[in-house]
C-alpha cells in the first residue's frame, strides 16, 4: 500500500474516531441504593457511586417517595428519579467514583444554608431557580469552588472533570438534599489508541479487498 493510500486510511480512522467520541453526553442519574447515617452507595451506569458523611445524615431515598424534583428550575437537567441524601447537620461530604467521569451534576433541592458552601473543586455551570420549596439564587466565591446562598435555591451544578471524587462542605439546616448525575466515563488513553489503529485496521482491510 502507498504513503498516500496509508495516510488516506490513517485520516478517517482519525475521523471515524472523532465521530464516536461524542461532544456531550446525556446525563446518567444515581440509583442510590442502600444509606445508613453516614454512608450510601449506588450506581448510575456501570460506574459505583459512594457517598461518606462527616455528620449523619438527615435521611434519604433510595426507593420511591416524594418527587422532590417537581417542580424544577428551567434550564436544569432534571434527575429521572425520586431518590435523595438528605443533610441537617453541618458536615463534609465525599462523593467518589469507581472510575474518572465526565460531566458530574449535583442536583441541589433547598439549599437555603447559612454561610459558604464550598467544594474542593471549581464548578463549571450553574443553573439556578424555582423548585419544590421554592425559589433561591447563589453566588460563586473563590473561583467557583463555592457559593453564597440566598433564598431555597433549587438547581444543577455541573463540574466538567475528569473526576474521580467530590468533596462538598456545608452548614447546618433544617434539612437540605442532594442527589448526583454523570456523563461519560473518560476511557484510558490506550483506549483512544486501540480504537484508532483498530479503524487503520479496516481500512487496510478494505482497500485490499478493493485491490
Amino acid at each position: 500500500m502507498s504513503a498516500a493510500t496509508f495516510l488516506r486510511s490513517a485520516t478517517a480512522a482519525s475521523l471515524l474516531l472523532a465521530l464516536a467520541i461524542p461532544a456531550a453526553q446525556a446525563t446518567t442519574w444515581t440509583d442510590w441504593t442502600s444509606a445508613t447515617a453516614t454512608t450510601a452507595s449506588g450506581v448510575a451506569g456501570n460506574v459505583t457511586v459512594n457517598f461518606s458523611s462527616t455528620s449523619g445524615l438527615w435521611g434519604w431515598q433510595t426507593d420511591g417517595g416524594t418527587n422532590f424534583y417537581s417542580p424544577w428550575p428551567d434550564g436544569a437537567e432534571q434527575p429521572d428519579n425520586t431518590d435523595i441524601l438528605m443533610f441537617g447537620a453541618d458536615g463534609t461530604r465525599t462523593i467518589t467514583f469507581s472510575q474518572a467521569v465526565s460531566h458530574v451534576t449535583l442536583a441541589l433541592l433547598s439549599w437555603n444554608v447559612g454561610g459558604t458552601v464550598s467544594f474542593d473543586q471549581a464548578f463549571s455551570s450553574a443553573a439556578i431557580g424555582c423548585g419544590y420549596w421554592g425559589c433561591g439564587a447563589i453566588l460563586g466565591v473563590n473561583n467557583n469552588t463555592g457559593f453564597n446562598a440566598s433564598g431555597e435555591v433549587h438547581g444543577t451544578l455541573t463540574f466538567s472533570g475528569p473526576i474521580t471524587s467530590l468533596t462538598i462542605t456545608d452548614s447546618t439546616e433544617y434539612w437540605h438534599g442532594v442527589t448526583v448525575g454523570i456523563g461519560a466515563p473518560v476511557p484510558e488513553p490506550a483506549t483512544y489508541v486501540l480504537m484508532a489503529l483498530g479503524m487503520v485496521a479496516l481500512g487496510l482491510r478494505a482497500h485490499r479487498r478493493q485491490a
